[in-house]
């Protein structure tokens, strides 16, 4: 923003008229310190416009002095000392000796240097007074400026008028514009308005991850999930997922579509691309879920060799039972119920049944009986010995 504060020619000194007229002496002293400030020798240009200003101080010239503080303004701003710069030219303002076209963009510098040193309110004093005396009808630049101002103050219905005014302008606004619209609008939760906004910015930048990252944000704040989907899945088809919050967020859009065969193959390219880890498990949750049981299986298998726990080893026989594989589904429940956390109860149950469907009896005997002992699987196991005792006499 700073860079679009202007500095006034020193032929200004020479065309305009003044409350007090500059003596021959002072135009040709102010003249030659604006050379030296012209000349890029802040230093030297700092120590003779502070040396004129405290003479024509002490003299009682205060048109001089307005310029001398007003170049002494400038040499601050050229290094960057936008407080020592401000004070100056504020200090300039209210001599109100200044010609009056640099009286009034004295006034639109100051508004611009307290925006830069966060004296937000104070900014937009500022800048409402320079749209008051200017008497333009539109400043959109203004606007912008004034725009910033008030969402920092958090001022949010003014700041959104701002913007809308700013953006008004004929020729494209550029993105930093629009990029404040989007903060402006999130912060009043004008979803609607916000998306309309980020999506000028995907518009020209297609090739961003982070402009279609903040449309899927917006359209997930709008409750709108099924957008937010479409928008990911654009981007990762256009190979700019980079991240592991990509993908996972992604997949949970997926999986909240009941898509878990599409989530899976998500988070298996993740994984291959080194992007996402810790998700060998959840890869195997989805491809169970997709009913995709013999990768299901295959990557369980995998997992438990790394991973000792009762819940991978539940699922993986839960796999094996739906691939027929019923003596290796029921080394998988022993497996489990060897391990804390273990549905004890379900996997002797399902151990049982899956005796009983191999016919293998005083197997499923034992396993039903002990899932008799459980109070949750106690009906459904005497069932199952029920059904026993009329094939087999078994005590």
């Amino acid at each position: 923003m700073i860079n679009n504060l202007v500095l006034v020619s020193i032929f200004l000194i020479a065309f305009s008229s003044f409350a007090q007229p500059l003596s021959e002496a002072e135009s040709r002293h102010l003249a030659a310190s604006q050379q030296l400030l012209a000349d890029g020798q802040y230093q030297q240009a700092q120590s003779r416009f502070e040396q004129l200003q405290q003479q024509y101080s002490r003299q009682r010239r205060p048109t001089a002095q307005a310029y001398a503080l007003y170049y002494l303004s400038q040499v601050e701003l050229q290094q960057q000392r936008y407080d020592a710069a401000l004070k100056h030219l504020e200090q300039a303002y209210q001599l109100q000796q200044l010609a009056e076209p640099v009286q009034q963009q004295s006034l639109l510098m100051i508004a611009q240097l307290q925006l830069q040193t966060q004296q937000w309110q104070r900014a937009i004093s500022s800048f409402q007074r320079w749209k008051t005396q200017s008497g333009e009808t539109i400043n959109y630049q203004l606007e912008y400026w004034l725009a910033q101002a008030q969402a920092r103050a958090e001022r949010w219905p003014a700041a959104a008028q701002s913007i809308q005014l700013a953006l008004n302008q004929p020729s494209p606004a550029p993105l930093s514009w629009w990029q404040l619209a989007v903060v402006i609008y999130s912060q009043q939760q004008d979803w609607p308005a916000a998306i309309a906004a980020q999506q000028h910015i995907l518009d020209a930048r297609p090739e961003d991850m982070s402009a279609w990252w903040q449309i899927t944000q917006l359209y997930l704040q709008h409750g709108q999930m099924q957008q937010a989907q479409a928008y990911l899945e654009q981007a990762h088809h256009l190979g700019l997922f980079s991240q592991a919050e990509h993908y996972r967020l992604l997949s949970k859009l997926m999986q909240q579509q009941n898509q878990p065969y599409q989530a899976a193959r998500l988070v298996s390219e993740g994984m291959q691309r080194d992007i996402l880890s810790g998700q060998h498990q959840e890869l195997c949750r989805l491809w169970l879920s997709a009913k995709e049981y013999a990768r299901a299986a295959k990557c369980f298998e995998q997992h438990v060799k790394v991973h000792q726990d009762a819940n991978s080893y539940q699922l993986l026989a839960y796999a094996q039972t739906q691939l027929g594989e019923f003596k290796a589904s029921i080394n998988s429940y022993q497996q489990a119920n060897q391990l804390s956390g273990a549905m004890r109860a379900e996997n002797y149950l399902q151990q049982g049944l899956l005796y009983l469907r191999l016919q293998y009896y005083n197997e499923a005997y034992q396993a039903l009986k002990k899932a008799a002992a459980f109070p949750a699987t106690a009906t459904t196991s005497q069932q199952a010995l029920d059904y026993l005792k009329q094939r087999q006499s078994l005590p």
